[in-house]
């Protein structure tokens, strides 16, 4: 017996994208209070160290750097989350369509057998009242 592959359902790879989203907003969230917090205290000590070898420049730059890639980084990422989200949407709506035509299928065979239902149904009340006229025939000439 061969196995059908795993494939995921539509409403389970939804709710993977919506919880994906759903952490990516929340880091954005975090990184939005963080962020000024840490550019805040990298000023400060950059203030603090002024005047000793190039460390403030140095230090900015690393801090630039870092918020940059991590910028670059989320970026990225949403906007695969987004891609994937348009490719369950398009998904979706490719099943509801196949769905639909399934359906309409559906109803035209049980249009068909209910047709053919009745067609049977007739020539079995046909063939039951042959067989009674022809009882009776032969019992009127018994």
């Amino acid at each position: 017996m061969k196995r059908k592959p795993h494939v995921e359902s539509p409403d389970r790879e939804s709710t993977r994208i919506a919880e994906r989203v759903k952490y990516w907003s929340e880091q954005d969230r975090i990184n939005q209070v963080l962020i000024p917090r840490f550019i805040r205290q990298s000023e400060l000590l950059a203030k603090h160290i002024a005047e000793h070898d190039d460390l403030p420049r140095l230090l900015n730059e690393v801090v630039s750097e870092a918020l940059s890639q991590q910028s670059k980084a989320f970026e990225e990422r949403m906007e695969t989350i987004v891609t994937d989200l348009n490719n369950a949407h398009t998904r979706a709506l490719e099943l509801e369509e196949a769905l639909t035509k399934r359906t309409r299928q559906f109803e035209s065979i049980k249009e068909r057998l209910d047709r053919h239902g009745r067609k049977v149904r007739n020539r079995l009340i046909l063939g039951t009242i042959i067989a009674c006229v022809f009882a009776l025939i032969v019992a009127a000439l018994v």
